[in-house]
Parts: C-alpha cells; sequence; structure tokens
C-alpha cells in the first residue's frame, strides 16, 4: 500500500493541472457541505449553550388573524399577563435586543451588544454564573441606585483580561451607571446565537435605551417571549392558555390594538428560532438549505467523477501494458484506489 501511495502521489504531480481541477471541486464541494451542516447544527439541532433542557423551553409567536403568519416579537402587557395568569406555565420570561450601547466614559466608550431580561430569564434557562451571580427578579425590580450588569465570558476576558475582581465594579453604560454582578457561563449567548457582551435587567435598559411607555403599550411590539410549560401539558393546552392571556390584555386596551386582536392566537415553537413555530413556513428554510448542501455535494462529486473518467481513458494504454507484463485486476484497482484517497486526504486538507 505504501507503494501504491507514492506511485498515485507521482503520478498526480505529473498531471498539475488535473490534479488542481480536481482538488478544488472536492475542497469546495466538502468545504461548503461542512459549513452549511455546522450552521443547520448550530440552528436546528445542538441546544443553545449553558441552557439546561432546552427541549422544554418554547418559544411564544402571535397570529393576529387566522392563516397569518406567527411573528416571534410580543408587547410587554402579554408578556406580563402570561407570566401570571397562564396556569400551565413552570414560568415565563423576556428579552429584548438592545443593540449596541456604548460602555466607557466619554471618547473611550466602546459599543458592545447588549440585550436586557427579565428578571426571571437566567433561573428559566438554568443558566450557571462563570464569576458571581446571575440577574434575578430584585435586580429587575426599578429605583435600583446602581442596576445590576452581567458581563458575556468572551467580553469579560477580552475587555478584562478574565480577571474576577471586576465584580463589583461600577461601568458607565450609555447614560446608566451600572454594578457588574457577575459574568455569564462560556458560550452562553441566551436564545439565539449573536454574541451578547451585556445582559441588563429590563427596567434599568427600557428607560434608557427606549422609552418608559414600553411597559404599558399593548401596540408595541418589541421583545421575545419564552416560557418552561409544566411537565405532560400537550402543547395544545399551553397555547390556548396563552392564547386566553393574549386576548385579555387586548380586550383591556382596545384603543391600541387593532380591531381583530380579540380573533388573534398565540403559538409555540421550539426554542432555536430557526425552527419556528408548528405550521411557520420559514421552517421549510433549513430543510432546503440542507437539500441544497446535498445537490452542491453531489455535483462537487459528479464533476470530480468527470475528470477521473478522463484521465482513465488517457491511461488506457498504460493499463494494457500492465495487464499484458502480468499485473492483476486486484492490483490496478488497489491503485486506483490510493489515487482517490490522496486526492481525498489532500481536498479534505485544503
Amino acid at each position: 500500500m505504501r507503494a501504491d501511495l507514492r506511485r498515485a502521489w507521482r503520478a498526480l504531480r505529473a498531471r498539475p493541472a488535473l490534479t488542481l481541477g480536481l482538488l478544488l471541486t472536492l475542497a469546495l464541494g466538502v468545504g461548503a457541505n461542512a459549513a452549511m451542516l455546522g450552521a443547520l447544527d448550530a440552528l436546528l439541532l445542538r441546544p443553545p449553550a449553558g441552557v439546561r433542557d432546552a427541549g422544554g423551553v418554547v418559544r411564544a409567536y402571535v397570529r393576529q388573524r387566522p392563516g397569518g403568519s406567527p411573528q416571534g416579537v410580543l408587547g410587554y402587557p402579554f408578556f406580563d399577563a402570561a407570566r401570571r395568569n397562564a396556569r400551565t406555565l413552570a414560568g415565563a420570561a423576556a428579552v429584548w435586543t438592545v443593540g449596541d450601547v456604548p460602555v466607557g466614559a466619554g471618547a473611550a466608550a466602546t459599543p458592545v451588544p447588549a440585550r436586557a431580561v427579565s428578571g426571571e430569564f437566567f433561573g428559566l434557562l438554568g443558566a450557571r454564573p462563570a464569576a458571581g451571580r446571575l440577574l434575578g427578579p430584585a435586580d429587575d425590580a426599578p429605583g435600583a441606585p446602581f442596576p445590576a450588569v452581567v458581563l458575556g465570558y468572551g467580553y469579560w476576558r477580552r475587555a478584562f483580561g478574565g480577571d474576577p475582581a471586576v465584580v463589583g465594579r461600577v461601568l458607565p453604560v450609555g447614560p446608566l451607571r451600572a454594578r457588574v454582578v457577575g459574568v455569564a457561563s462560556p458560550g452562553f449567548a441566551g436564545v439565539d446565537y449573536a454574541r451578547v457582551d451585556l445582559w441588563l435587567p429590563m427596567a434599568a435598559a427600557v428607560p434608557a435605551f427606549y422609552f418608559d411607555g414600553a411597559f404599558t403599550s399593548s401596540g408595541s411590539y418589541w421583545l421575545n417571549v419564552i416560557a418552561r410549560p409544566r411537565a405532560g401539558v400537550p402543547a395544545a393546552r399551553v397555547a390556548a392558555d396563552l392564547t386566553a392571556a393574549y386576548r385579555a390584555q387586548a380586550l383591556a386596551a382596545r384603543s391600541e390594538v387593532p380591531p381583530d386582536a380579540q380573533r388573534a392566537t398565540v403559538v409555540t415553537g421550539p426554542l432555536q428560532e430557526a425552527a419556528g413555530p408548528a405550521g411557520d413556513t420559514t421552517r421549510r428554510l433549513p430543510l432546503w438549505l440542507a437539500a441544497m448542501s446535498g445537490a452542491l455535494l453531489l455535483a462537487a462529486a459528479s464533476n470530480a467523477t468527470g475528470l477521473l473518467l478522463a484521465r482513465g481513458l488517457e491511461r488506457r494504454r498504460e493499463t494494457a501494458v500492465r495487464l499484458a507484463l502480468g499485473a492483476a485486476g486486484r492490483h490496478l484497482a488497489r491503485a486506483a484506489a490510493a489515487e482517490g484517497a490522496v486526492l481525498a486526504v489532500a481536498a479534505g486538507l485544503l
């Protein structure tokens, strides 16, 4: 086999243009598939890092009219009604994508991506801190002199060198002065896959970076709601309970919501946002991406096969001479397999 591999390497070096074409074809096919399947794994298959029992957590979506597309951005009054009145839930939490907020004073301030969460957020997900503690319900109460803030693990390492003494320090965060109470676990990004450097309590972040009335406005849709249903409760009962909560708060705020809000329904879907709720057409997108990656791999393989067949036709005389000199068919097959192995390893490395 070693001799076959050496001969295969020499034969491939003797045809550099053909070898380069084969390597590029296979490398693009394998590399594109690896990237696509890696994205599908992160979006659909692998649970978010640092979340306990991610399969037991659902997202809430609302359909404003029968047959309409579900939307995952909801108003705070619905979240408040859901966590207070939904008997089928073990807990509910909300998260808002604040965007980039400046950390530091004056010209030295650096914008970092931040999320604002309700006090139940970290407890609902079963998250654990890498240092200090995480936000709790007491941190989400208005009126704290120094709002609490939790640092993302990567930001803690980049900006503070992983120094545990940063816990307790007061940082300028936009118009706020926030006290660092802890550091999230490595890789923890909550319920999505974007990098998060700061976690702020909603009671402090919304007045500072949005507007005070967001907590009471039923017509403002700006946050994502997640929930952990009670054990053994069917998804249909959870959806019915959330729908009742949504319609009740819509009825109480008739002047702020569309007239057909009383016919709206709330549905639930997996924690992975790319999966969407049942019946949502966006759930098909990852499946289409997987099919496209498979088609790309087949195209790359067929192109490589065509190039190898052309090379085989060029070597008919060489093969005939080897057979005339007594080479067995299995030896020729082994030599061809050696060339394929060299190409596969080289293309995989590339």
